[in-house]
């Protein structure tokens, strides 16, 4: 089973390389004709160049994104209504999609960064979104952690270990205080 999901990956990676390849081809066509001269060809430099810059607003795009996604997922879960979560999952999958490199990934990234396609899929991105949270915290909370053995309450324990090592005691209450008493010399000058 797992050679046929290497395989699987495999023949993806290879679909994916054989389009963007294609794409990047056209891509310096469509710069110029030049395309059969090799690579230091100023339509070839000018495409990568292309690609290399929509990565870049890729990254950007999903570090803006994701740094207000936390924000609307606790608004979701507050029963806050809008689609600002389900907006904000379709425009870091478009980010994703530019970071790539290639123009085919480029050019669907770019549809999925345009407002009236996230407004088409904002309530199937939500939907999914709230899902996969819910799953996540539902894992957390009964033991299996966040990666699976990390964390949760497993054993019947504290999902947070060390925090109530004594049940009902306060801090102060472990050990008696004392007053401290200092005896204090006036040293003479000599």
């Amino acid at each position: 089973m797992k050679l046929v999901g290497c395989l699987l990956l495999l023949g993806i990676i290879l679909v994916w390389a054989a389009v963007e390849g294609t794409g990047l081809w056209l891509l310096a066509s469509a710069l110029g004709s030049g395309v059969g001269e090799g690579w230091t060809h100023p339509e070839w430099l000018g495409a990568i160049l292309a690609t290399a810059v929509a990565s870049i607003v890729g990254v950007v795009i999903v570090k803006r994104q994701a740094a207000a996604l936390p924000q609307e997922l606790l608004g979701s879960f507050m029963g806050v209504p809008g689609k600002g979560l389900g907006r904000r999952v379709v425009a870091i999958l478009g980010g994703i999609l530019l970071a790539i490199p290639g123009p085919a990934t480029d050019v669907v990234g770019i549809l999925l960064l345009l407002p009236p396609v996230q407004m088409l899929l904002a309530a199937l991105a939500a939907r999914i979104a709230m899902s996969i949270a819910k799953q996540t915290m539902g894992k957390m909370m009964a033991g299996g952690g966040l990666f699976g053995g990390i964390g949760g309450a497993a054993g019947g324990g504290s999902p947070f270990p060390g925090m109530m090592p004594f049940a009902g005691l306060k801090p102060d209450d472990r050990t008696p205080r004392r007053p401290k008493t200092y005896e204090v010399e006036a040293e003479r000058d000599r």
